[in-house]
């Protein structure tokens, strides 16, 4: 809890920085009102120190901050699902409010007025040609659709006390806070006045919520400690699932109003990891359910019988059975399936995630085996009278990194990796296939690293420079040369791939399509193409993952929209979840600073009275 003069309360500092126990909050306005007696003159403070019991002391400053205005006026309730009382907000709840205290949360900056239903009928209008089949297209006209607002689901588990989960669902708006901006921006310059010019500079400025406070783009529906969803209240994670979709089903079909007019809230699906997607989906067939013939992708047959999910092409034998069979069986059917969306490919409803498919599967897999590659196996950094022992070798190629880190790179990024090790790589023996996992901003600097050093060359330790040599121009075996240029081109196209994920907007024009999608297949190809160098070697290195596949979908998926000639692409970042790892981390960290029996509770008090100060500024 954070400590203030609460006589102060609606004046206090924008960062107030000395935490304290509610306990040791309410002593302290105790012990004041009897040394002051009644000179203080402090109704909120008396209200503080009022109490006859110090174990419910929290629950009494939350009720004091309730009736002082300190929170948000959105109401918490509770629901007997299975043996557990289940705190939360209803989505509704939040919707009401936030259409009648801060639209601009959902309207991406915008107040409800002319330019709010402009970015509304664009976004409808520029989403009938991705997805013409979803239903919100049948249920509602033109004119209806100019007050339907899209927003997405997210869920995923954080770290709670001792280390067990919670499960943290929320819902968010499909625009950043940042839109409103840009449009203003584009419009002037523009300087059109012309419908279609209009629509023009609005579906530019369309940006997706992946930057800014989380807590102003991330509304929280619940979140459960694991043991309240697991084993035997297995129940109550159905039970969570039948709420959500209920809701969604309920709010696309009778909406809100807000000052008279009836606002149409549309879910346009579930942001998560693979877990995550697989478990709320009742999904038999993804990454998780490996085996003879069973598939590993939800949104197509790879992995099944004669579909091999290894080949990643883009005439690849899967590309024809995207969407031709549903990923549950058709007696345990998710109850999110309920919910509207596209009529002919419902599995679409679960959105696969960028961040996790790449930096942290599929970019972990890429680089520890690069490393080790060209360290270990190559003997980039050994030279005669060094120890050609593994983790020395390693120490080196790590040293190679740090010079890096401290006098080339120039990004805003900073390292958290102190060192290369058999244990961070997996690689226990020298035929062992190496995998890492690294934080998503360390991943792409250790991408961007492998990157300089093919193009420089390694540090010359003698005069602490790089050589300058390019390692795939001038290699020392011919089998070398194709090694560096496929890490060169696999480095460089996740570079690439992301960069325009998080700096174009919502919409892609089609060269920049084409360039996602070329970036893309880069990746996909040169880990493929390394695989199979290795392999051919007789070198346990890049084995073939479902992740390799999964990545594989962005560049088919924008293909499809190119050959559809869509007049604007969907740019992905729209399904990024870092932003939502965010969230779910501050969440996870609230959690672990209160009661273990009334956590659900304590954490939405908490949320609300944090959101509090954050709508204030």
């Amino acid at each position: 809890m954070k400590v203030w003069n609460l006589a102060q309360a609606h004046h206090m500092p924008k960062h107030p920085v000395a935490e304290a126990p509610a306990c040791r909050l309410k002593k302290l306005a105790r012990a004041a009102i009897v040394e002051a007696g009644d000179s203080l003159g402090t109704r909120v403070l008396e209200k503080a120190a009022n109490t006859k019991c110090l174990r419910n002391a929290e629950r009494d400053l939350h009720n004091l901050f309730r009736r002082e205005g300190m929170v948000v006026a959105v109401r918490p309730e509770t629901v007997r699902l299975g043996k557990i009382d289940l705190p939360l907000i209803y989505l509704r709840t939040w919707f009401h409010y936030l259409l009648g205290a801060h639209p601009e949360y959902l309207l991406g900056g915008f107040q409800k007025d002319q330019s709010a239903q402009l970015l509304l009928s664009t976004y409808w209008d520029n989403m009938e040609h991705i997805m013409p089949d979803h239903s919100v297209f049948s249920m509602f006209d033109r004119e209806t659709r100019s007050r339907c607002i899209p927003f997405y689901l997210h869920m995923d588990e954080g770290v709670s006390q001792r280390k067990r989960a919670i499960l943290v669902i929320a819902a968010q708006g499909c625009f950043g806070l940042n839109t409103a901006d840009r449009y203003r921006e584009a419009y002037n310059l523009a300087g059109v006045r012309s419908r279609d010019g209009v629509a023009k500079c609005m579906s530019g400025a369309q940006f997706h919520c992946s930057k800014g406070s989380t807590f102003k783009s991330r509304f929280l529906f619940t979140a459960i400690p694991k043991k309240n969803y697991t084993k035997t209240n297995d129940d109550v994670y159905h039970g969570i699932l039948r709420l959500l979709a209920e809701e969604c089903c309920s709010l696309m079909h009778s909406g809100v109003v807000s000052n008279g007019t009836r606002y149409y809230p549309i879910c346009m699906g579930l942001k998560g990891d693979g877990p995550a997607l697989g478990k709320a989906g009742y999904f038999t067939r993804y990454f998780a359910s490996m085996g003879r013939d069973r598939g590993c992708c939800h949104e197509c047959l790879a992995g099944c019988a004669g579909i091999p999910f290894e080949d990643c092409r883009p005439v690849a034998d899967w590309v024809s059975t995207i969407g031709l069979q549903v990923p549950w069986r058709e007696d345990r059917v998710s109850p999110l399936s309920q919910i509207p969306g596209q009529k002919e490919s419902p599995e679409t409803f679960y959105k696969p995630d960028p961040f996790h498919i790449y930096k942290q599967s599929l970019g972990g897999y890429f680089i520890s085996n690069s490393i080790v590659l060209i360290s270990v196996d190559l003997g980039l950094f050994t030279a005669p009278g060094q120890s050609t022992a593994v983790q020395n070798v390693l120490d080196r190629a790590y040293a190679d990194f740090e010079f890096f880190v401290k006098h080339e790179w120039k990004g805003k990024n900073i390292n958290h990796l102190k060192a290369f090790t058999k244990e961070i790589f997996h690689f226990a023996k020298l035929d062992s296939y190496p995998s890492a996992r690294f934080k998503g901003s360390d991943c792409m600097m250790l991408v961007r690293w492998l990157m300089h050093l093919v193009l420089n060359g390694p540090v010359d330790s003698d005069y602490l420079m790089r050589t300058g040599q390019n390692l795939s121009n001038q290699p020392r075996k011919p089998f070398e040369a194709q090694v560096f240029a496929e890490i060169l081109k696999g480095s460089a196209g996740a570079v690439q791939f992301f960069h325009i994920l998080h700096t174009e907007g919502m919409w892609l024009a089609c060269p920049v399509a084409e360039l996602l999608a070329n970036s893309c297949d880069d990746v996909c190809s040169s880990y493929s193409t390394l695989a199979k160098l290795c392999f051919e070697r007789g070198l346990t290195r890049f084995r073939l993952e479902p992740c390799l596949h999964h990545f594989a979908h962005f560049g088919v998926n924008m293909r499809k929209q190119i050959i559809d000639e869509c007049p604007y692409m969907f740019n992905a970042a729209s399904h990024l979840c870092e932003a939502d790892e965010d969230f779910v981390g501050k969440i996870s960290r609230g959690s672990r600073k209160v009661h273990a029996k009334s956590m659900t509770r304590r954490v939405l008090d908490r949320y609300l009275l944090k959101l509090w100060f954050e709508f204030s500024t």
